[in-house]
């Protein structure tokens, strides 16, 4: 048997029963008429109905069924136009606010806290003074350091001064060999004057020419000359040691020189010791900004390098967060970060990447980065959470449609394109959101239009009626 002949009596009846009724009334036949659409498609279903319970796939033929009485007549349906937005590629990020600059105060010098001029959360200039050590006994030193250096001055002008003299001492011994060889060739003349006088006295005394006498004068005049000329000759032969003597003791005078010239350096440096303790015993600011927390008391005696202040610039901040993985080849310094914070109510503050880690860490599988968060207001304190997300990149020219032109399906995410008064289903991928709209990645094009209403009685192919969105 066809499956045709398997339909249902009542399903027979109930279509044939009109026609009989119409003949019993007039007592004949009547010319017989064309179904219209709407007969065709009740007929349609009821003989879909009916194959449905022959076959037992009762789903499938009611899903048939619809669909031909769908196609039968047209949907009338709000359109709107797919819109071409910029959309902003963004990647989380999160982390902690911490302070642009923070230093700690120390003492550079023991000493007992005389005042401390500022307190916990006041702010500081640079080079603003914070603090003050007891001053007496470093300025005793300086006095000592300074008497010091002035007894070091003098010693070294008698050092100087017996240089010169050691130095001109030198140069006479050096121009006496002139005279010292003059004086040997007098010693020697005069001996062989006096040797000659000698001789012809001793020869006058044998002749009986002159008495005894004048050769006993001759005789000392000659000894005496012998003598000085001895003696022209010895100093002529000592004076290479006179030189060298001379020479050391100059070259002793210039030590001395050099010694009293590095004690005056010495006194010098002593003296400027004691002056930067003195400047020390007075504590500056070294950078601009709050005081975050004070170590000290007045009246507290401090060791060298004690903190006493910890300083902190709050304008920027640094911000310190992590991002996943994914986005690793994309962070780079000079892009925009978008930060939140739970205590500042939710507002957004901007800031900027400065640096970006060079490595992932492999524990967590994050990016380290640091951005730049101004701070004007100060609104945001240092220690904050916060989180946000760090602008990739934008888009231009991204098709979005709104929410309610997707629908979803047997998995599938679809959307209908409304052209030449039909509907064409597409499958789409979709991405960001933008208040009430939904980026299309692929399966629309900027400029198209798609359905917004009676999305569940549209196919592919259905005919439609369109209407701006908002109408119907």
């Amino acid at each position: 048997m066809r499956p045709a002949d398997r339909v249902p009596l009542s399903a027979r009846q109930e279509y044939t029963g009109p026609v009989r009724a119409r003949l019993g009334e007039t007592g004949g036949p009547r010319p017989r008429r064309a179904p219209g659409p709407a007969a065709r498609a009740v007929a349609l279903a009821g003989v879909a109905l009916a194959l449905a319970g022959c076959w037992g796939d009762s789903s499938s033929a009611v899903e048939a069924a619809r669909t031909r009485a769908a196609a039968t007549r047209a949907v009338a349906v709000n359109v709107a136009r797919v819109e071409a937005r910029a959309v902003e590629r963004t990647v989380d990020v999160t982390g902690s606010l911490l302070a642009w600059e923070e230093v700690i105060l120390n003492t550079s010098i023991p000493g007992t806290v005389a005042r401390l001029l500022v307190d916990l959360g006041d702010r500081v200039r640079a080079g603003q003074v914070v603090a003050e050590l007891d001053p007496r006994e470093l300025t005793l030193g300086l006095a000592q350091a300074d008497a010091g250096l002035g007894a070091a001055r003098d010693g070294l002008a008698r050092a100087r001064a017996q240089a010169e003299a050691a130095h001109a001492q030198l140069q006479q011994v050096r121009e006496s060999r002139r005279s010292l060889e003059a004086g040997l060739n007098r010693s020697r003349a005069a001996l062989e004057e006096t040797r000659v006088n000698l001789e012809r006295m001793r020869t006058l005394v044998k002749g009986a020419l002159v008495a005894q006498r004048e050769l006993d004068v001759a005789r000392t005049q000659y000894e005496s000359a012998l003598a000085q000329h001895e003696t022209s000759q010895v100093e002529l032969r000592q004076y290479p040691d006179r030189v060298r003597v001379a020479e050391a003791q100059l070259e002793s005078d210039r030590s001395g020189v050099r010694v009293a010239e590095a004690d005056l350096k010495r006194r010098e440096a002593d003296l400027g010791l004691a002056r930067k303790k003195l400047t020390d015993a007075t504590l500056r600011a070294p950078i601009e900004g709050a005081v975050a927390r004070r170590h000290l008391n007045p009246g507290q005696y401090a060791p060298e390098n004690t903190p006493v202040f910890t300083i902190v610039r709050s304008d920027p901040l640094k911000f310190v967060g992590t991002v996943a993985e994914r986005a690793a080849l994309e962070v780079r310094p000079g892009q925009t970060v978008r930060l939140r914070v739970e205590s500042a109510g939710g507002r957004a503050f901007a800031g900027r990447v400065t640096r970006v880690s060079p490595a992932v860490d492999v524990t967590s599988r994050t990016v380290l980065l640091e951005a730049e968060v101004p701070n004007r207001e100060g609104l945001l304190k240092p220690g904050l959470f916060a989180r946000g997300a760090v602008v990739l990149r934008e888009d231009r020219d991204v098709a979005f449609v709104p929410e309610g032109a997707v629908s979803y399906f047997a998995g599938l995410t679809r959307v209908f394109v409304v052209a030449d008064g039909a509907a064409r289903e597409r499958t789409v991928t979709l991405g960001a959101r933008q208040e009430g709209m939904i980026e299309v990645v692929t399966g629309a094009r900027p400029g198209e239009q798609v359905a917004t209403s009676g999305l569940a009685q549209l196919q592919d192919g259905a005919p439609v009626t369109a209407a701006p969105a908002g109408r119907r």
